[in-house]
């Protein structure tokens, strides 16, 4: 879980494979896809997820 610079609040799925950010309207889908995702940072603007499958990191937004 990571909360960004607005105060939203993202979780990473890793179940789903989903990163997500929970609005007041519900769940938000910001990226999802192969490879499970653990794990968030949030440095400025950018929103940046691990992956279990590979090594590293990738940007989500």
């Amino acid at each position: 879980m990571a909360f960004d610079a607005d105060g939203r609040c993202h979780v990473s799925d890793h179940r789903l494979g989903a990163v997500l950010r929970l609005d007041d309207e519900g769940p938000v889908v910001l990226s999802d896809g192969p490879g499970a995702r653990q794990g968030l940072a949030v440095h400025g603007e950018a929103l940046f997820t691990g992956r279990s499958s590979t090594a590293g990191c990738g940007r989500c937004r």
